[in-house]
């Protein structure tokens, strides 16, 4: 099997048509199995890999299994060109245009889908890492192939997802912070920077505790502690 190039958090490889996801750090199980339900709410309304494995996840038992191993996720290989490949072409515009009007199709989805007790009113269905980095394109044009990695969705407000993929571009490619003008016009609201900032710094404590609990010695770890304190320096 083959490693994916930009798979980082948990072991993700393929073998031919196959992508096999093993959910790695704390709440591996959990988040396999809101990855498996997100996914199958998204199929049709959204572009998704094929889901491969219905159950255990999808269909809400859980996925925990012998000696607490959790299965990996099984879904279909899509051909495409990942979203962080085509800045380097010039595409930045373009792709962050294709992301916002995804993420526009992600939010109309029902997030009484999603596991838990249920909505609360004005909530919307949040990816949860919603970015550039998640994201395959067609080849040749405007359109998103598949949006990936949902194992952190959930009922929430959409500043969450539209502050979080500011933060990627801002953190990952701060040369091309102006291609966030088209996606905020794509997506068709953009919300004040103290709220997209606060969003911002929430996510990063998150992600920084996240790191903490599993691996509080890695190289990783002291990264996301000191993206979370540049990120609370942030101005506008």
């Amino acid at each position: 099997m083959t490693g994916l190039t930009h798979s980082y958090t948990n072991d993700t490889r393929r073998s031919g048509g196959v992508v096999v996801k093993h959910h790695l750090g704390p709440g591996a199980a959990r988040r396999r199995d809101t990855e498996a339900l997100a996914l199958r709410a998204a199929a049709g309304s959204v572009p998704v890999p094929a889901l491969l494995d219905p159950a255990p996840g999808a269909d809400g038992r859980g996925s925990e299994g012998l000696g607490g191993t959790v299965p990996p996720l099984r879904t279909a290989f899509v051909e495409a060109v990942h979203a962080k490949d085509l800045w380097a072409r010039g595409c930045a515009e373009q792709v962050m245009a294709a992301c916002g009007r995804v993420l526009r199709l992600v939010h109309a989805l029902d997030p009484a889908l999603l596991p838990g007790p249920g909505p609360l009113p004005g909530q919307v269905f949040v990816h949860g890492d919603f970015g550039p980095n998640n994201v395959l394109m067609e080849p040749c044009g405007g359109r998103v192939a598949a949006v990936l990695d949902w194992e952190w969705a959930h009922p929430g407000a959409p500043v969450e997802d539209l502050a979080w993929c500011e933060w990627v571009v801002r953190t990952y490619h701060p040369g091309e912070v102006g291609a966030l003008e088209a996606f905020f016009a794509a997506y068709g609201v953009r919300p004040a920077w103290a709220e997209r900032h606060a969003w911002m710094v929430r996510r990063c404590e998150e992600v920084a505790a996240f790191w903490e609990e599993w691996r509080p010695l890695s190289p990783t770890t002291g990264v996301r502690r000191a993206q979370s304190a540049a990120t609370r320096a942030w101005r506008g």
